[in-house]
């Protein structure tokens, strides 16, 4: 019996692979293929939205960056991203900490608001700042802080507190104890222990928010847009590459990002192996 379980096994096994891989190749096909073709257009696009020019340049990326709308709506994007993150952050490290200080109800309190953030609809939310700032007369600017950080802010704390459990609350209480204020022992103590998830949620939630395209939908009605409002707007107008193009500025920004910081953290790693 024992034999004839290990041969049904046998051959249950290379047909679960068979299955995995093909799971896998579809699934890549479905991510990358879309990406590949905006890369193409984005490069050898023209007028015609899927007919490709036989000779690359970088044409239509000049065209881009030389418009006036397209970078102010790309300066928009970027400060709002800088703001909503880092407003994200900010209040999120002062809630970590002082949550060592306070009873575990209130924490309990701040789980259940963070799950009520994800568990509310997009378009829900979005349609309730647009009733509520036109009625209160909210500017829009004020209204889309508040809709990006609503998004943002849940995707933050998760990756804030993952790093909760090795920043000893001892160490905390000790600079209390010593007669540091909060302010010092933020600054001096906590701050340093919680860098690297800092630094990962603050690119996290710019790129969250620079992405953000409900929200703009139903606030924006003035001629300042962000940058996905204004590729929403142009996508059934504009037969011209430029949403490809500016995608591939948003993709190209993220890598160089993600680069640049498994870079510098490889390159602190080497420093400390040397200073030992």
């Amino acid at each position: 019996m024992v034999e004839e379980h290990e041969q049904q096994l046998e051959l249950k096994i290379p047909a679960l692979r068979v299955g995995l891989w093909l799971l896998i190749v579809i699934i890549a096909l479905l991510a990358v293929l879309p990406s590949i073709f905006l890369l193409l257009w984005a490069f050898a696009g023209t007028e015609t939205v899927g007919l490709l020019s036989p000779h690359t340049s970088l044409h239509w990326f000049k065209q881009i960056l030389s418009d006036s709308e397209w970078r102010d709506a790309i300066t928009y994007s970027v400060i709002l991203g800088i703001i909503t993150s880092l407003v994200g952050c900010i209040t999120l490290l002062i809630h970590f900490y002082f949550m060592r200080y306070a009873p575990s109800i209130f924490d309990r309190v701040a789980y259940i608001n963070i799950l009520l953030l994800v568990l509310i609809p997009s378009v829900t939310y979005a349609l309730a700042l647009r009733i509520l700032g036109g009625a209160l007369r909210i500017p829009e600017s004020a209204l889309l802080l508040a809709g990006h950080l609503i998004f943002v802010i849940p995707l933050q704390f998760f990756m804030l507190e993952s790093k909760q459990d090795s920043v000893p609350t001892n160490l905390l209480f000790a600079g209390s104890t010593l007669g540091a204020s909060h302010f010092k022992n933020i600054t001096f103590v906590y701050l340093p222990l919680m860098k690297d998830a800092l630094w990962n949620a603050l690119v996290v939630g710019f790129f969250l928010s620079f992405d953000e395209l409900v929200v703009a939908t139903f606030v924006i009605d003035s001629p300042a847009v962000t940058v996905p409002r204004r590729l929403w707007d142009q996508v059934n107008t504009n037969m011209e590459p430029s949403p490809a193009v500016i995608s591939c500025l948003i993709v190209g920004v993220y890598l160089i990002t993600l680069a640049a910081t498994y870079a510098l953290k490889e390159v602190r790693g080497l420093l400390r192996v040397r200073n030992r």
